[in-house]
Formats: C-alpha cells, sequence, structure tokens
C-alpha cells in the first residue's frame, strides 16, 4: 500500500492510567501479589477482588489455575490489564507463526528476463527484479532461518512493481513469473506453495481488495461475469493516492455483484491453489460487514486459513483503535483472526531504537490485553514496506537484535520483514519507498542471521514464548523482567538497554516451586536462586531469557 509516514518524537497512550501492573507474582497456589500504584483489582467477570490503596500492593485470592486476564481500576478496554495463564489453543491457534514478510520485487531476481515487463505506471527507485522464481530458490533459506510461514507481496498481474493494483485477481504477474504466459505463470506460484509446504512454510497471500488498477482487465479478470462496479474516493487516503496518482480504482462493496466479485476472489486461491491464508489490505477503506462476510466465507471454505488485518495507524494510536475491528459484526461473526499490532510497534522502536523507557513498552503491552479479546492475535512486527527500517532509527545492531529478541516473546503471530534478520538498512526517506531495497544476498550479515536464526528456533521450539501468559516481574526506565507461563514451562525474559551489566533482583514467590530445571536460553547470562529469590545480572545491551521446566 502506499502511505504518507508521519515521524513524531512522541508517543503518548491514549487512555492509559498513571497506574499499572508493576509486578505480579504467585505466592501459593491460589494466592497472588500484586503491585501497582492505588488502584482497584478486578477479574475476567469485573468483579472486585482487591485493591493496592494500602503501600500499592495487595494480596489477592484466586481459583487454583486460573489463566485470565486481571484488570487494573475498571473492566473496560481502555484500561490495563495482564493475562495470567496461557492462551487457549482451541481459540488461538495462529499464535505460533513466525510469518516472513517478502516483497517480491525486492527480494530475490530468479530469471532477469521477466525485469520491469508490463510496469508500465510505476517502478520503484530500488526495484530488483526480484520473482517468484527467486523466492522458490530461497525457500531453503527461510526454512534454515526458523519462519514457519511467508506473505507475499501481492503477485497479481499490475502495472506498478508494487503491486498494488491489481488488474486481475485469477491471474499472476508477468513481471513475476513468465510473461505472456498466464497459464505457466499460474503453475509457478502453485508451485512455489508447494513446495513451501513441503518445507513446512505456510503461504499466505497478499490481497488488496479496497482498489484495483484503474483499468481492471475485466475481460479476463471477471471470470463470472459479475461485471464490478467501482466509485470515487470515499477516504482521505484515497484522496491522497488520487494526487499522486496511484492508478486506482475503488471497488464499490455496497454493489452486491461487487461484493460477490471480491469473495470469489479470495475463494479461487484457497480452492484452486491451496493458499493459507491472506494479509488484507487497507481494511478502513471498506465497511466491517463486509469483512465480516468474506472471514466466513473463506472459513466455511478452509477452516485453518489465516485472516490478517491491515488497519493501518499512525504512531499516536492506542490499541483500543483496533479494538472495533476484533469485534464481531451483529448477525455476521468476526472480521479477521489477526490485525497487524501499528500501536505496539511505535513503542517498541521509540524504547528499542529511540532509548525511551522501558515502562512505556509494559504499559502498551498492558494496554493491548485490556482492548483486545482473547480470541484476538496481536501480530507484533517492528519493520514493514511502508516505513523505514529499524536500522535507519538506530544503527546498533544490539538494539536490533534485543528487540527481536523479545518481540518472539509475546503471544501471538510475529511478522519479521524480509532483511531485517541481516540487519539491511537503507538511506532515510520518510515515505513508503524508503525500506524497498534490494535483499543483500551477496553481503549478508552473517553475525545477525545466525543470531536471528537462534531467536526463530527458539520460539518455534518454547511455547511459553509465543502463547503463554505473562506476569509483570520488574520495570524501570533501562530494564525490564517478565515471565511467560505454561503449565510446562516458565521462560523469564530480561531486557537491559544500557551499556553496562544490570543486576537485577526479584522475589518470584511459588513462580518456580515446581519447576527446579533453571538454565540460560538462547544465550549466556549469570543467575542465582536463593530459595524464592532470583539474582540475575542482565548483560548489557539485549535481551535474556532463562528457562524452567
Amino acid at each position: 500500500m502506499i502511505r504518507i509516514v508521519i515521524l513524531l518524537s512522541i508517543i503518548t497512550l491514549a487512555g492509559c492510567s498513571h497506574s499499572k501492573f508493576e509486578k505480579v507474582v504467585p505466592t501459593t497456589n491460589d494466592t497472588w501479589h500484586i503491585q501497582a500504584k492505588g488502584a482497584e483489582i478486578l477479574d475476567e467477570n469485573g468483579n472486585l477482588l482487591g485493591s493496592t490503596q494500602n503501600q500499592n500492593q495487595a494480596e489477592l485470592t484466586l481459583p487454583i489455575n486460573y489463566a485470565d486476564r486481571l484488570w487494573l481500576g475498571s473492566r473496560d478496554e481502555s484500561a490495563l490489564a495482564v493475562k495470567l495463564g496461557q492462551n487457549n489453543q482451541a481459540l488461538r491457534t495462529f499464535d505460533h507463526l513466525i510469518i516472513y514478510h517478502i516483497m517480491v520485487g525486492y527480494f530475490a531476481n530468479g530469471e532477469p528476463g521477466n525485469d520491469r515487463v508490463g510496469l508500465s505506471h510505476w517502478v520503484g527507485p530500488n526495484y530488483a527484479g526480484g520473482d517468484l522464481q527467486g523466492v522458490l530458490s530461497k525457500l531453503d533459506y527461510l526454512q534454515a532461518l526458523g519462519v514457519n510461514a511467508i506473505w507475499l507481496s501481492p503477485t497479481f498481474p499490475s502495472f506498478t512493481s508494487h503491486g498494488y493494483d491489481p488488474a486481475n485477481y485469477f491471474a499472476v504477474n508477468g513481471a513475476l513469473a513468465y510473461p505472456g504466459q498466464p497459464a505457466k505463470s499460474l503453475a509457478l506460484l502453485k508451485q512455489v506453495i508447494d513446495e513451501a509446504h513441503h518445507r513446512g512454510l505456510k503461504v499466505f497471500l497478499d490481497l488488496p481488495l479496497n482498489h484495483g488498477a484503474s483499468n481492471y482487465d475485466r475481460a479476463n479478470g471477471d471470470p463470472n461475469g459479475l461485471q464490478p462496479k467501482t466509485t470515487g474516493n470515499r477516504q482521505p487516503e484515497e484522496v491522497f493516492f488520487d494526487s499522486i496518482g496511484a492508478n486506482f480504482g475503488y471497488w464499490d462493496e455496497k454493489d452486491p455483484n461487487t461484493r460477490r466479485f471480491l469473495k470469489d476472489a479470495a475463494l479461487f486461491w484457497l480452492n484452486e491453489f491451496d493458499v493459507d491464508g491472506y494479509r488484507l489490505d487497507y481494511v478502513l477503506g471498506m465497511e466491517k460487514s463486509f469483512w465480516a462476510e468474506l472471514y466466513q466465507e473463506i472459513k466455511a471454505q478452509k477452516p485453518d486459513a489465516f485472516v490478517l488485518g491491515e488497519v493501518w495507524l499512525d504512531n499516536h494510536a492506542a490499541p483500543t483503535e483496533l479494538t472495533e475491528h476484533y469485534r464481531p459484526v451483529d448477525g455476521i461473526g468476526l472480521q479477521f483472526d489477526s490485525l497487524i499490532e501499528f500501536p505496539t510497534r511505535y513503542a517498541l522502536e521509540r524504547v528499542f531504537a529511540g532509548g525511551r523507557s522501558l515502562t512505556l513498552i509494559e504499559e502498551y503491552l498492558q494496554a493491548v490485553s485490556a482492548a483486545y479479546p482473547t480470541t484476538a492475535h496481536p501480530a507484533w512486527f517492528l519493520d514493514n514496506h511502508d516505513m523505514p527500517r529499524f536500522t535507519v532509527m538506530n544503527g546498533d545492531p544490539r538494539r536490533l537484535e534485543a528487540a527481536v529478541k523479545f518481540m518472539s516473546a509475546l503471544s501471538g503471530p510475529m511478522i519479521v520483514y524480509y532483511g531485517t534478520e541481516t540487519a539491511l538498512t537503507h538511506t532515510y526517506l520518510p515515505d513508503m519507498h524508503a525500506s524497498r531495497v534490494p535483499m543483500p544476498w551477496d553481503n549478508l550479515n552473517d553475525e545477525m542471521l545466525s543470531k536471528s536464526q537462534t531467536i526463530f528456533h527458539t520460539r518455534q521450539q518454547h511455547p511459553a514464548l509465543y502463547r503463554g501468559g505473562r506476569l509483570p516481574l520488574v520495570v524501570q526506565d533501562d530494564y525490564l523482567v517478565m515471565a511467560k507461563t505454561t503449565p510446562e514451562e516458565i521462560i523469564l525474559v530480561g531486557v537491559n538497554l544500557t551499556d553496562a551489566p544490570v543486576k537485577v533482583e526479584i522475589e518470584l514467590g511459588s513462580l518456580l516451586d515446581e519447576l527446579g530445571n533453571v538454565s540460560p536460553l538462547a544465550g549466556d547470562s549469570e543467575w542465582q536462586m536463593t530459595g524464592n529469590s532470583l539474582t540475575w545480572l542482565l548483560p548489557a545491551m539485549g535481551t535474556h531469557f532463562l528457562h524452567a521446566n
């Protein structure tokens, strides 16, 4: 999608109270020690459990194995919350995903003979001739990297290198495959999908349904003769798109035939090509009922398909701005499995790249826990194709590694933009083109690549990282410790964003009582347990794990 990127120096968390959970730790099977600046504590049903008005702490009695959320101050989407237990695996089936986001035209050039063919309207300044042949050639690399899904930028015929102007939803772009050979191009995409599946990689297509090319190929791209209709621009972003000559025609989803046409486009790739789901572009452009209807039809066709929505938010956004898109539409049902988690992404950048206090991260994570239903899968990310990369904001690879490793410990899917694993960077530009640069296959950062592989493989092997409950234990400006918990394992996550080691002493209560085997995970650090007390020397500038099972 084409974006205006506005960089501000301050993030505020709308709706966030001054009080937050500072520490949440069990003391027995059914009692918990809570630290927070004077506030009431409520359970998932809004029942008052206690208050921290007395010395900013409280002892609460909860049912044994209580796994739901604790709420601070009120049972409200604009409050703060922590979830004590692991996510429900029956409802949260996509938490394990590590999605590798590929801008195909910039990733790998497997067939120079198709470069720029048909891209008559616009080609990006750093376009590298990437294609599906190139993606196919790098599947072994992706498998070794440790990701388990790939998100391909739009693969439909289009007139631009970004592909967000689809000219035929039922075909493959010759510039990404075989020009002038539509059947062979379709077969190539099917080969990519099949070979990815063979390696344990899911494949998600990027599907722009809000708009197509203004000169959409109606002769070949309307197989059911539905004659879809377009409208003029209806959103401020669409006015901007038109002002820069984006070549978009905006579909009129209120027209029944157009609605059917767009749904058929999504079902085609599920039925005929066995894709595993979609990233749905520019969700704000169309009414919620359309997305809910599409979701029901996708799930009816392929129940395990992943439906990821893009609700673009600027860097002042609070998680509550996504809440309505996670809610079911009356009489229809859910709209998405997951939304790209823009609010927390901006906080991650400001803290890990910009040096802001880690308390900001803690506040955002507690706000996300309150704002979204427990069925929601927030999709965490650091970089994408519409904004400058993390490495442009801060070139210290230690900070990038710390951010990626911390993100790997958040429950829910994580998205890795191509090149982040090798600290890919670029010249700063405050627009959407900046991060779309060629993948440097001849000059990979082997040290960062090795660390990324360790992070991703570790996440895949430890469910506590991708679906565990999250207990805040210590949060200060420059260091943070939290626990990720499942019944089988607990992983302590420590972040130190200073240039010197930090000694942290934490009273863990009964947290590790039944899990006595403690060891470093995915890295080394010094620690000592004395009774229920942990002394942990967090090495300088990094994120660190201790594992107990």
